[in-house]
């Protein structure tokens, strides 16, 4: 790997310290709540047909993962295994070229976290992208290519 780029992040956060202490039924309930809380805005989004058809259609994207095979069982294992936390002591680790991108109105992350990774990883970049959320990659689809694309053709100094 000669480059690494992050998109609105976990890594500082993201643990769920109870995750250890499911057990079944609990755990696959657990599991299944966080699901629903996902698909509700979709399922109020077509049933009252006001919303913009781009935005209903990106949360279809957003949501794509949800339907996968084996999703559910995945996602349990990963919540007792304490999540992301083992993370967050690995970040100052990475030592190759980093370029953070982040979106000024985050409002699953929020944005403090992107100041963390700067200023724990050496070789790094942030770059804010305004008037844009969690998923860049469906609000600004272009913008994000474009600050992608030019971070990987840059040579290193």
């Amino acid at each position: 790997m000669q480059k690494l780029v992050l998109l609105n992040s976990v890594g500082y956060t993201g643990s769920f310290p109870l995750g250890p202490y499911l057990f079944p039924p609990l755990d696959a309930l657990a599991v299944e709540w966080w699901r629903q809380r996902k698909l509700q805005p979709l399922l109020l989004a077509t049933a009252l047909g006001y919303w913009n058809p781009a935005e209903v259609e990106a949360l279809r994207c957003a949501n794509l993962h949800l339907e996968m095979p084996g999703w559910q069982e995945a996602f349990a294992i990963f919540t007792k295994s304490g999540g992301y936390s083992h993370l967050s002591g690995k970040i100052r680790q990475i030592d190759k070229p980093t370029l953070i991108l982040w979106g000024e109105l985050d409002d699953v992350l929020g944005t403090d976290n992107a100041r963390k990774f700067q200023q724990d990883i050496v070789n790094s970049q942030l770059i804010w992208l305004e008037n844009c959320g969690h998923v860049p990659q469906i609000e600004q689809p272009q913008i994000l290519a474009q600050h992608i694309l030019k971070f990987a053709c840059e040579t290193d100094k």
